[in-house]
Order: structure tokens, then C-alpha cells, then sequence
């Protein structure tokens, strides 16, 4: 099957690129490039629950919309973090350095000032993000949280005021484009604008417009190839490699599989096959993404220190396929979306092999005289799958077998021959053998195992097939 023909069969799944932008309402009001993304990585901690931006080194920065300033602290680096009121936290981290009260040009940190409310004379000490016009007296701006606004900063015993002359203020709120401090190394970290969102729980570009990745490259390097259905429960590795450098806005990676010529119900390989990063609203990482994970379990590889390039390697196997897809041609699909929900996806076709029980046939060896004979047939739907039987169940067969002689020779044909390392075998009168090739084609044979007659209208006679471990 073509990629445009599954496309045509999965309508929900397998869309043509759609542009989801209704999220993506502000803009990052600065020019930098993005460094890091929002995920794994191999720099810095494992995952990155942000966005930085590769601003200069005291290069300013601006609110990216209205709101309150709700914190302004050190925790892994100083940070001011603004609160729309609307369900926005916007945190900027690794402003100015890590030097006592830091400063940067005009711009100042100043850790626990002395803050006075201008009619009860109550005092209070709150880290604020001050302005200067003159260092230590003249300011423009002062920033505090929204809890202390409205009172004067004091040093030494003298108030700050404006170049007017009169008391400065302290704000606790700040408007769109305002700005409010400068990039920098706090943390000890090189120069950069770490972004987060909703207390780093987020993806900044959920809500801020970039350049949309409409063409992420998801590249299947192993995939199903040939499958044995009596190998479901065996180990399988599947590895998938997702470019998004343009847009850089990863959020999800999904491996499923669905029968050729249905893709109207696809089956999830396990939980563990699904990767999120939690970018949206109310969506946390998953396990196998959040946690950097050793080499022998299912985990997110990134590639080098590039952002946006990542491989995704699921170690599991694939019993959730057993009754759920059909011999020969299946599709694995690999699904990728991006934290605004445009999906893209690739397909990668596989084979399964099932063993059908086609016939059996028993041969009264005395005689050499066909004493019984059951064929299953398959237009009939009433073939019988051998591999359900591998977990110790068998095909149970009634035969007739009262007065029957003492030497009879069993045939079983099978819908395809059996790999050498696979063991057809025949269960009866509490006794088990393996049943062995013949010259004929899928044709496996064996002596029946009783030495004396049967006196009863039926036995029970059972059929498996067990594969000898995995490969």
C-alpha cells in the first residue's frame, strides 16, 4: 500500500498538514534565536522545561504581554515571573549574574530592599528590579511583586526618587513590550533568556508565533520487518528518528500499527511507544521522555547538542498485535505533532506470518488406508490459528478413534512451511511428540503415540506449534 492510499484510509489520523495557529496569539518580542528547545537534551539538565533564547549579555528584555509581577528570586538563577491573570505565567530566568545585588548598565538587582508603604510607614524586604537613572538615588522604574507594590524604596535612610525629584513608586505590574531586565549568566550558565510557562509546566510556543515546522522529517531507521505471530511476546526495537529544526516545537511521537487495507482501528504497541513532552495545557512528559533512561529500555535519544533533532527508540515487544492484525501485509506508523497540534505521519509497511492448521489426515499404517481426513476451510472462516496456541494451549481435534488400530500415522498440513527452529506438536492420550517434515509441501508427520486399541467413540487430539525461544 502507497503512502497517498493510507492517507485515504486513516481521515482523522493520516491528515495533510493542517495549521493549528488559533493558540499562537503573541509574539516573543525580541529577535533572538532559539538555542534549546522544549525536551530531552544533552546539555545542561536532561529536561528542558523551556525555551532559551540566545540573547547577548545585557541585551534587554521585554514583557511579552500585560501582567503582574508575581516572584522576583533566584532558583537556579534570578528569575522575575509575570502572571497575566488569564492562565499565563511567563518566567524569565538567568537575568543579570550572580554577583551581589548584580547589576547590568542602568539596570539593577537589588536582593531583600528595604520597601516602605508611604502612609503606614510599614517596611518590608523584597528583592526589586530597579532602573537608574543615577545609581543608588535617581530612578525610573522600579519593579516589585504585585504584593508590595506602591512603596518607596529606601537606601541608607534616603528614598529613591525620579529625576522630577519625587518619590519613585514601586510597580508590580508591567505592560506588554515594557522593559523589565537584562539577559544574563545568573545560575552559571553562558548568556542566554531562558523562557518558561505556567511554572515551567508548558511550552512557550504553545502561545507564541514561530515559524511552523510543516514539514518535520520522521525517518523510520528499524522498523517490523518480517514478524513471526508466535514471536509476539519476543523483543522488538523500533527506532525513529524526528527533525523539527525549523520549528523546533515538538510535542508528542506516537508508534502505531493497523492492518493493511484497515486503518479504521490502530493499535497502540504499548504505552510506552507513545512519547510526550507535556508542552500543552493540562498534558505532563511521559516517563520514557522525561527520565533519561539507560540503553536497554525505551527512551528519547537527542542527537548531538542541535535542538530539534531527536530519535525515539521503543524496546518492548508486541503481544497488544496478537488478534489485532492479520497474516501478511501490516503498516507501522509513526506520528509526530508538534505543541499546536499539527500531526505529520509516516508509514512502514511489515509482514506477519500466522500458521493456519490447513488439514489432518491419519493413516491406518496396517492397512495403509485413509481412516481420517478434516480439512478447515478458509472461505469458510473456520481455520484454526495455530499461533493462539502458543502459550501452552493446543487445537483440540475430537477424533473417532473407537477400535482403532494400533499403528496410524498422523499428517498435519500447515498454510505455509515452518522455520527450522519452530516445533509442531501432537498431544494425545497424555502423551506429546514432535511432529517432523515430509517430503511433501507444509506437510509435518508423525506416528500416533498409544500401542494398544482404544476402546471409546472419541480421543482427544491436540495440535501446536511452540518456536523454540526468540530470536
Amino acid at each position: 500500500m502507497t503512502f497517498r492510499s493510507v492517507l485515504k484510509l486513516l481521515p482523522v489520523l493520516l491528515l495533510a498538514p493542517v495549521f493549528i495557529l488559533s493558540s499562537q496569539t503573541l509574539d516573543a518580542p525580541w529577535p533572538w534565536p532559539i538555542n534549546s528547545d522544549f525536551g530531552p537534551r544533552n546539555e545542561g539538565s536532561w529536561f528542558h522545561r523551556g525555551i532559551d533564547y540566545l540573547g547577548p549579555n545585557g541585551a534587554t528584555i521585554l514583557s511579552i504581554e500585560n501582567g503582574n509581577v508575581d516572584r522576583i528570586d533566584y532558583s537556579g538563577g534570578w528569575y522575575i515571573a509575570v502572571d497575566n491573570g488569564a492562565g499565563r505565567r511567563w518566567t524569565y530566568l538567568h537575568i543579570f549574574n550572580d554577583n551581589p545585588n548584580p547589576s547590568a548598565g542602568n539596570w539593577q538587582l537589588l536582593e531583600g530592599a528595604r520597601l516602605v508603604h508611604p502612609t503606614t510607614n510599614e517596611a518590608v524586604d523584597s528583592n526589586v528590579i530597579v532602573l537608574w537613572s543615577t545609581p543608588g538615588t535617581v530612578a525610573s522604574k522600579i519593579l516589585s511583586r504585585h504584593l508590595h507594590r506602591g512603596r518607596w524604596l529606601e537606601i541608607d535612610g534616603n528614598t529613591v526618587i525620579d529625576a522630577s525629584g519625587n518619590t519613585v513608586l514601586t510597580r508590580g505590574s508591567v505592560i506588554a513590550r515594557e522593559s523589565i531586565a537584562t539577559v544574563g549568566t545568573s545560575g552559571g550558565v553562558g548568556a542566554h533568556l531562558h523562557l518558561g510557562l505556567n511554572q515551567r509546566a508548558d511550552n512557550p510556543l504553545l502561545h507564541l508565533r514561530h515559524p511552523p515546522d510543516d514539514n518535520p522529517v520522521i525517518t523510520i531507521e528499524q522498523g517490523l520487518g518480517n514478524v513471526h505471530a508466535a514471536e509476539f511476546d519476543c523483543p522488538v526495537t523500533i527506532r525513529v528518528h524526528l527533525n523539527s529544526t525549523a520549528g523546533l516545537d515538538s510535542d508528542k511521537l506516537e508508534m502505531l500499527v493497523f492492518k493493511e487495507g484497515d486503518a479504521s482501528q490502530p493499535v497502540t504497541l504499548s504505552s510506552d511507544a507513545t512519547f510526550c513532552y507535556g508542552g500543552r495545557d493540562n498534558e505532563g512528559p511521559s516517563p520514557n521522555a522525561e527520565t533519561q533512561r539507560p540503553a536497554d529500555q525505551t527512551r528519547v535519544e537527542p542527537i548531538g547538542t542541535t535542538p530539534g533533532s531527536d530519535r525515539f527508540i521503543y524496546i518492548g515487544n508486541l503481544s497488544s498485535l496478537e488478534g489485532q492484525v492479520e497474516a501478511g501485509g501490516n503498516s507501522l506508523a509513526v506520528i509526530a505533532t508538534d505543541v499546536n497540534d499539527h500531526a505529520v505521519t509516516v508509514t512502514q509497511g511489515f509482514n506477519v506470518t500466522i500458521y493456519y492448521i490447513v488439514s489432518l489426515k491419519i493413516i491406518d499404517n496396517n492397512m495403509n488406508k485413509l481412516k481420517y481426513h478434516k480439512y478447515w476451510d478458509e472461505s469458510q472462516g473456520d481455520y484454526v490459528l495455530a499461533q493462539e496456541e502458543v502459550d501452552g494451549k493446543m487445537v483440540d481435534i475430537n477424533y473417532p478413534i473407537s477400535g482403532y488400530p494400533k499403528r496410524a500415522t498422523a499428517f498435519v498440513e500447515f498454510n505455509t512451511s515452518l522455520r527450522s527452529r519452530d516445533m509442531p506438536r501432537l498431544k494425545m492420550i497424555g502423551q506429546e511428540v514432535e511432529l517432523k517434515p515430509t517430503a511433501g509441501a507444509h506437510v509435518y508427520s508423525t506416528d500416533l503415540p498409544f500401542d494398544v486399541t482404544i476402546d471409546t467413540d472419541a480421543c482427544p487430539m491436540a495440535i501446536a506449534i511452540k518456536a523454540q525461544g526468540c530470536p
